[in-house]
């Protein structure tokens, strides 16, 4: 702790000591307290802090284990933005407020309750206080007379804070201070607000109303000219309260949905206006004053029309009764369309011809409209909020896991979705999003070989009793697609596994474009974030996903999987190398030791370069550096003999990279190299 508080205390962060947490107590003793290792152990708190160093090394003399406290404000020349994910969402709250600004890069560390601190450098001129849910839920800020917790301290739980993105703060955009610095959030007048959208937003709305209501909330609102950002922020109470709730990505998909449908209504010049929902491809017309719903399946047009699959629901009784259908119908066929009215009189009188060529006309629009034209301003840089379990899986595009076959693959498919689903660290060192539920798409084994493997991975881990989704499939992704479409919105599903490329191709046809193109085509309609679990090209040169090209251009990003494992262990070794990303630079690789008992399947990281077979397919610079472990030297001719790459290439490395590498001696006349933060210059 000591050695962390001297390293603030450098950067000119001011310092003072905080109550350490151990099994859960305090060390102020008091057996009610509800501030555990975060308040001040000297008596005037952040006001004694300094960056004093014979202060700090005495503080921490008297108070070895004490915790860190930075104070924020002028006076360190910082300010924190404060994520919380107990109350709220604050961590999907603040990459919902990147994704409608801007994205920010700096200085941010992982609490040890599962929250984030994002750390500023705070301009000369600029005043900012502190705040509770300042401007979104769960997010607070800590400016003048504020602090935080720092790392490496220990939270409640026993869990550490971490660094999680080092880099150094950045000046916080104008957006961000001006947040910051108003008194309340982007004022609506809520008041004049119907009853029923009120009750909406207070109470959120259970599964199987919850896509409809939301929907009219955003259609109601975008009447109102409310802007598209202000609307996703009025709509995140109602997200929050929903069961299960709204992620962040399906909340923007229905205020994107709404502007759609009031664009096709307005187009139709329908008599009658009705609710509108689209759920797996089905389009739902539900005319609330005469208690009806047409449910419309599999609208397409071709040489003989328009056509769908029709089905007609009577609302007036709990459950509805279906009037009519499923039935084939061309909307814009006269005759069709007379002779359905005279059936549909004898069933219930309604001026069935006018409802017709309502329902025509919407269906007519729908296909005409498409996706609507966007404005390239709100889209100009790319989501902060990338992953949804950082950083292997991306939130709203497809990933590949590919390898060999037996290397851990759908293992580590497997781990990753239940990270997110239950929203813990499977696979150490990740960090799921809130709000996600998985499901595992298998097309190679049967659901105990799952089932098991994943009872034994949350073994270690308290988690509730909740559904883990899992779908037996046969045939083509693209032929499938409906169906799973389907599911994933009946069950509130925001993520999935696909286990494996091959078969859900059909078995062949992996190496044709067409069929690359067919199955990207069908993770789009899906619509979230996937895993495919794929095999790697016969060329292991390639680094790339078994099949057409098109399986390595269409994925947003990939990661080669490679396994080491020795004869008779029950212990493997997998090493993840990110191959593609598309839009950011290279991770850096991944190891895990994973280990196995009758009872359990356990994950731990290692490191990289302690795996020779691992080390080997790192950079040259990262191979040197992994030797160098503790503050070891070594000259060219002996790191040449322990990493197997040539003498003049270690020369080369080492020369070159003066940020990592530094000259510490001599051995018999040699020069001795070292890394640069474990040494000073000779």
């Amino acid at each position: 702790m000591e050695d962390a508080a001297l390293s603030y205390a450098k950067r000119g962060w001011h310092i003072f000591p905080l109550h350490s947490a151990h099994e859960g107590k305090c060390s102020c003793s008091n057996t009610d307290c509800d501030n555990i290792g975060k308040h001040p152990r000297t008596p005037n708190g952040l006001l004694n802090a300094t960056t004093d160093t014979a202060q700090i090394k005495s503080w921490w003399d008297e108070w070895p284990n004490a915790n860190i406290g930075i104070r924020t404000g002028q006076i360190s020349g910082i300010f924190v933005v404060d994520l919380d994910i107990k109350k709220a969402d604050g961590i999907g709250n603040w990459a919902m407020l990147q994704d409608t600004n801007s994205p920010l890069d700096t200085l941010i560390a992982t609490t040890g309750g599962g929250g984030q601190h994002w750390v500023f450098k705070l301009p000369p001129d600029v005043s900012i206080q502190n705040g509770v849910g300042k401007f979104s839920p769960g997010i607070d800020v800590r400016g003048e007379n504020g602090y935080i917790v720092a790392a490496p301290s220990i939270h409640e739980f026993g869990t550490k804070y971490e660094w999680y993105h080092r880099t150094a703060p950045t000046l916080p955009p104008d957006w961000l201070v001006a947040l910051c610095q108003q008194k309340s959030s982007k004022s609506v007048n809520k008041d004049s607000f119907d009853p029923w959208v009120s009750d909406a937003l207070s109470n959120g709305a259970e599964d199987g109303k919850r896509n409809a209501t939301a929907i009219r909330l955003a259609g109601y609102f975008r009447a109102k000219s409310i802007p598209r950002d202000i609307i996703l922020e009025l709509l995140q109470p109602y997200a929050e309260k929903c069961d299960p709730p709204f992620g962040m990505p399906e909340l923007m998909e229905v205020v994107d949905s709404a502007q759609r449908y009031q664009i096709q209504i307005s187009e139709a010049k329908v008599e009658r206006e009705p609710e509108i929902e689209e759920r797996s491809g089905i389009l739902y017309y539900k005319w609330a004053d005469i208690g009806l719903t047409a449910e419309v399946d599999q609208l397409h047009r071709n040489k003989q029309g328009v056509h769908c699959e029709l089905t007609l629901h009577a609302n007036h009784s709990e459950p509805s009764r279906i009037v009519h259908g499923p039935v084939n119908y061309n909307m814009v066929s006269t005759t069709g369309r007379t002779s359905l009215v005279k059936y549909l009189k004898e069933r219930w009188e309604l001026d069935w011809m006018q409802v017709l060529e309502d329902l025509s006309r919407l269906g007519v629009a729908y296909l005409r409209s498409g996706n609507p034209i966007i404005d390239l301003r709100e889209y100009s840089q790319r989501p902060t909020s990338l992953c949804a379990l950082e950083p292997l899986i991306l939130e709203d595009q497809p990933v590949i896991f590919f390898g060999e076959g037996g290397l851990g693959k759908s293992l580590l498919a497997l781990a990753s979705m239940l990270s997110l689903h239950y929203n813990i660290p499977v696979l150490p060192g990740t960090l799921p999003q809130l709000g996600h539920s998985g499901i595992y798409i298998d097309f190679e084994d049967q659901p105990y070989e799952q089932g098991e493997r994943s009872h034994k991975m949350l073994a270690p881990f308290s988690v509730p009793d909740i559904a883990r989704h899992y779908l037996r499939c046969d045939g083509p992704l693209h032929e499938q697609a409906q169906n799973i479409k389907r599911h994933i919105n009946d069950n509130g599903i925001t993520f999935a596994v696909i286990d494996s490329a091959a078969y859900a191709c059909g078995g062949e046809g992996a190496e044709k474009s067409e069929s690359a193109i067919a199955y990207f085509r069908a993770l789009r309609f899906l619509n979230i974030p996937t895993i495919t679990v794929a095999h790697n090209t016969k060329d292991s040169k390639s680094h790339m996903p078994f099949g057409s090209v098109f399986w390595h251009n269409s994925a947003r990003a990939t990661w080669e999987v490679v396994k080491q494992q020795d004869t008779g262990q029950n212990k493997i070794s997998v090493g993840m190398f990110n191959q593609k990303a598309n839009g950011s630079s290279l991770h850096k690789p991944l190891a895990f030791d994973v280990s196995f008992d009758s009872q359990s399947i356990t994950f731990a990281n290692t490191d990289i370069q302690h795996v020779p077979e691992f080390a080997a397919q790192t950079s040259k610079s990262d191979q040197l550096w992994g030797i160098m472990e503790g503050g070891q030297t070594f000259t060219i001719k002996e790191a040449a003999a322990i990493t197997g790459i040539m003498e003049r290439t270690v020369q080369t490395t080492l020369s070159r990279n003066t940020g990592r590498f530094v000259r510490v001696g001599t051995n018999m006349g040699a020069v001795k190299w070292g890394r640069k933060d474990n040494h000073h210059q000779a």
